[in-house]
């Protein structure tokens, strides 16, 4: 027996933020002014797409998988580049750092720019986005009045390393050998923060017992 289902979803999630900091940091030329409309909110995902597939064979055994598409975060742009730095490099200590405008007048207008494995395999590689595939598989016998089920379940198949951080000048994640954006000179190196990626593919093999 088979069975599907398919879920697709586009949203757009606005607001307001400030501090009472805001206009004070706009007259001291630290931040931008910003704009009297909505933004984006960090945590919109304009477009969320699922799928599920199930299948059951009569001589009990199965499996189902599901596949996951979605939007990258949102994040707030940086454009490298200063009167000083026109490269955008600063280097301090010997360690190069990007130094630029933050466009705090569009916050959160821009999309990260990871690429998943399933789209470049796919032939995709010019588009960005998340991708997870889940799988699994399940066997079970039974001994008298009591059944045991057999399962083994994979999670993020690809082994995907969707990014919970966006590097504004990049718009990628965080990993060892990122140049870094000065303004975090100071604050801990995300590039080792074992936080900075989703949950890696993870393998489970378990038992279940039915009395």
């Amino acid at each position: 027996n088979w069975f599907a289902d398919v879920n697709f979803n586009y949203s757009i999630v606005t607001g307001k933020s400030s501090t009472p900091l805001d206009n004070l940091l706009v007259q001291a030329g630290e931040l931008r002014e910003k704009p009297l409309g909505e933004n984006y909110m960090s945590w919109d995902r304009p477009f969320q797409f699922f799928t599920n597939l199930y299948y059951s064979h009569p001589s009990n055994w199965g499996f189902s998988m599901r596949i996951e598409l979605g939007s990258n975060r949102r994040y707030t742009r940086s454009i490298p580049g200063t009167r000083e730095y026109p490269d955008g490099i600063i280097n301090v200590n010997g360690e190069d750092y990007f130094i630029g405008t933050r466009e705090d007048d569009k916050p959160y207008a821009y999309l990260g720019n990871y690429t998943p494995k399933l789209f470049k395999a796919i032939g995709l590689s010019g588009l960005h986005g998340t991708s997870t595939i889940d799988l699994k598989l399940y066997k079970t016998f039974e001994i008298n009045s009591m059944k045991i089920k057999i399962f083994l379940e994979v999670e993020n198949i690809l082994d995907e390393l969707i990014p919970r951080r966006i590097n504004s000048f990049t718009g990628l994640g965080y990993d060892p050998g990122v140049i870094l954006p000065y303004s975090m000179i100071n604050s801990p190196n995300p590039n080792y923060d074992p936080s900075r990626f989703r949950r890696p593919r993870t393998i489970e093999l378990g038992m279940q017992l039915y009395f």
